[in-house]
């Protein structure tokens, strides 16, 4: 039987490098070819906060692409910063935009509650007392803490320290969670 693949769409630089870690670290069988990088800009209307269903359309077919390439049993996972846009409202969106670019293929979409660097927060990796979604600029709080930050240079090796745990204090970072529990071979959808 072929492995399970886990195509994946993000954001930023750092997610290309950062999220097959962490993948990795939850779902250790798992194949994780690297991320397609679909920068929200392009991904969603600034003014009308929906997704861009032609632009989309375009990533996923490249996403269903590298499920195939590796025997076709899979799924694909999109995560993207909340930023200001609320994450129970767009991640529905994109999950059903992808879901019918996807036909038949298996998909989730996460965002993370403002940015992803506050799943570190959440995690420990740095002092941080009170709710880590709350911030605006994680990054930066990650950067003032640890004397200087880098998404590209650093979010990796974080994502490899991170306590998975102590993460999971973060409601977006569970909503991940239960996204790869539902894209789990054999998970009921």
């Amino acid at each position: 039987m072929s492995p399970f693949v886990l195509a994946t769409i993000v954001e930023g630089d750092g997610e290309v490098r950062a999220l097959p870690v962490l993948i990795r670290r939850l779902r250790p069988l798992w194949q994780v070819p690297n991320p397609i990088r679909l920068p929200r800009t392009k991904a969603i209307d600034r003014a009308t906060d929906q997704p861009r269903p032609d632009v989309l359309a375009r990533y996923l077919a490249i996403a269903r692409a590298r499920v195939q390439e590796h025997g076709g049993r899979g799924a694909v996972l999109l995560l993207y910063d909340s930023d200001d846009s609320c994450a129970a409202t767009l991640g529905p969106r994109l999950r059903q935009q992808a879901e019918s670019s996807l036909a038949g293929l298996r998909c989730q979409a996460v965002l993370a509650c403002r940015e992803f660097e506050a799943w570190f927060l959440a995690a420990g990796i740095v002092d941080w007392t009170g709710d880590p979604e709350s911030p605006r600029d994680a990054k930066g709080i990650v950067a003032r803490a640890l004397g200087y930050y880098s998404p590209t240079a650093d979010q990796a090796r974080l994502a490899a320290s991170m306590d998975l745990d102590r993460a999971a204090g973060a409601r977006s970072f569970r909503h991940l969670l239960t996204a790869l529990d539902r894209l789990e071979p054999g998970a009921e959808v």
